[in-house]
């Protein structure tokens, strides 16, 4: 594996941990704020450093030379490299957009450890650390709404049966030769605890409680890396057998619509965006489990809309939260008059996110639905279908916060200077990537490829393993 010419993998999460030191010894709110921006401008800075870098080595991997620092413990290919400075501008817009009517209770020390373990886990391969980094990220909202004084029951019923599926299975996995009865209960158990931790219906329930009991920042962050879909692409997709990967299409499918159609009658916008982010990842597994090269890299591409789309859309509602306080889609609020950057960037993310043509989801929607039209006709109408509620449900949210009356304030509403930077910001890259999208789908069609590669060896691998287990038994 290739070395890095600095070791930035390293450092982008040093730097977050040693940030949320200083910010956690801060007494005043604003001051905590200003000290998070500086180290979340450095992570910035890393990530797309150490992009650049590995785009020079031209190899397959490559990782931090530190001599201290064992191999294979933080390492890149081309799947993951992009994602490390993607992930980095979407915490470092989210600390951007915080305003003062909510620095007192958003807690940016944990935004940088959470920072720091999101980056960690996308530097990882190895199963373990993958699945003890998922673990520890949820564990860290514990702390959120232990501060908030919201009952933990459901989330801590959520955190020990995903705990549970996930180190069961792993360990099964792991110690079981592959064709014996306990290395498939182990795929079975991985596989239910990556579904349940991207919430999959009927196991959604701890996302819109996460939603509805944490801060919106700290609930988008946690939300939008989706780093239960990188636990399921390099744990559980190079070892499925094909009725798991039929069953995982079909039921993330039918989750999309089923979330999609709640979207569409929601009356509090943060359960409407939870619906909208639900149906957006069920997608996102939907196109890694075709296992083709055009479906793993329309998964790929749906997964930078909804780091981008569907954080710039959440971003937008927390600004307006800001504002009017927790919002109820029971009336009009004709805010469009007071805040015009709000209601733009809301719908370029809001139809992003739906594929809208000349926006970053356009080409993803085009690629999954490409994809899965051949072989699974039915498949596709489905997506469709979504996409179309999912579009309608954001319409109707739209015209219910910024037109409909006129909103009469004595209190200036429009958007401030940090606000903006943050939505045009979004915008641009939507836009950009839109419009220009080659080397972005090229990107992601030879990380696909590189990730087929390996799918295709470890399963012929377990065919050939479970055929010898079969012969060796009945020779037996």
């Amino acid at each position: 594996m290739a070395a890095f010419h600095f070791p930035w993998l390293s450092c982008g999460v040093a730097i977050n941990l040693i940030g949320a030191l200083f910010t956690a010894a801060q007494y005043r709110p604003e001051r905590a704020r200003k000290i998070a921006l500086l180290f979340v401008a450095l992570t910035v800075a890393c990530t797309i450093a150490q992009w650049f870098d590995f785009k020079t080595l031209i190899v397959h991997q490559a990782g931090d030379g530190w001599k201290w620092l064992p191999v294979g413990i933080l390492e890149v290919d081309a799947f993951s490299s992009p994602l490390l400075p993607m992930i980095a501008i979407v915490f470092g817009l989210t600390t951007i957009a915080t305003m003062k009517t909510k620095v007192r209770r958003f807690s940016f020390s944990s935004l940088l450890v959470a920072q720091a373990i999101v980056l960690a886990t996308l530097c990882s391969t190895n199963g373990w650390i993958i699945i003890g980094l998922l673990i520890a990220a949820e564990s860290l909202l514990l702390l959120e709404y232990r501060s908030r004084g919201k009952s933990m029951r459901g989330f801590v019923f959520h955190l020990l049966l995903t705990t549970l599926c996930l180190v069961a299975g792993w360990t099964l996995i792991t110690m079981a030769a592959i064709g014996e009865s306990r290395h498939t209960t182990g795929l079975a158990l991985l596989w239910l605890g990556i579904l349940i931790r991207m919430g999959f219906f009927p196991f959604h329930f701890w996302v819109t409680d996460l939603f509805d009991s944490t801060t919106f920042g700290t609930a988008l962050l946690m939300s939008t890396p989706l780093i239960g879909a990188y636990a399921a692409i390099r744990l559980l997709f190079p070892l499925s057998t094909d009725w798991m990967l039929n069953a995982t299409m079909t039921w993330g499918v039918l989750s999309a619509v089923y979330f999609s159609g709640m979207a569409l009658v929601q009356l509090d916008t943060r359960r409407f965006f939870c619906f909208i982010f639900l149906s957006q990842a069920a997608l996102v597994m939907v196109g890694a489990s075709l296992a083709t090269p055009m479906g793993l890299t329309s998964s790929l591409c749906m997964w930078t809309t909804v780091a981008l789309a569907m954080t710039g859309l959440g971003l937008t509602l927390r600004s307006l939260e800001s504002r009017l306080g927790r919002i109820s889609l029971n009336r009009y609020f004709g805010m469009y008059e007071h805040t015009p950057t709000l209601a733009i960037l809301f719908l370029i993310t809001g139809l992003a996110s739906v594929g809208f043509p000349g926006t970053i989801g356009f080409v993803s929607f085009e690629l999954l639905i490409d994809g899965t039209v051949q072989t699974y006709p039915v498949m596709s109408a489905f997506i469709v279908l979504v996409a179309t509620l999912n579009g309608i449900a954001i319409l109707k949210v739209y015209f219910r916060l910024f037109t409909g009356v006129k909103h009469h304030t004595t209190i200036n509403l429009r958007s401030r200077i940090a606000e903006r930077i943050s939505t045009v910001t979004l915008a641009t890259l939507i836009l950009f990537v839109g419009l220009f999208p080659q080397a972005w789908i090229e990107s992601r069609y030879e990380a696909a490829k590189d990730l087929l590669s390996g799918f295709t060896t470890n399963r012929t691998e377990i065919v050939h393993e479970a055929m010898e287990t079969q012969f060796l038994g009945e020779t037996n």
